[in-house]
């Protein structure tokens, strides 16, 4: 992100569920989704976990969607049952530039999610 010039400083910040919790508590919002980075990580399930721990503990948020569906060491498959380990996920998305519904990986992914 050089258009922003030198975020480290950001980057050591952490903006916790109770940082979230007081910044809400008098506008009246009764659910929230966070809205995920665009980055692919191999542990961004690790975000899920928080997450999860986070809604478990307080009700909020009462939902979240992956950044990634995909990663090139891993079969969609592995992936998405990772994600899906947590209750509040709620959809995938992807940045990757392509072609997606002529892609055999993306469209072996897709099928995967009507599996029982």
């Amino acid at each position: 992100m050089a258009f922003l010039g030198n975020i480290d400083a950001l980057k050591a910040q952490h903006y916790w569920i109770d940082d979230y919790l007081a910044e809400i508590r008098f506008a009246n919002v009764p659910k929230a989704i966070p809205r995920s980075g665009g980055a692919r990580h191999p542990r961004s399930s690790e975000r899920d976990q928080v997450l999860q721990a986070f809604a478990d503990a307080t009700g909020y948020p009462q939902g979240h969607r992956r950044p990634n569906a995909t990663w090139p060491m891993e079969t969609p498959e592995a992936v998405l049952e990772r994600h899906m380990q947590y209750a509040n996920v709620r959809g995938i998305r992807d940045f990757g530039a392509g072609r997606y519904l002529v892609d055999s990986a993306w469209r072996s992914g897709y099928k995967f999610l009507e599996a029982p």
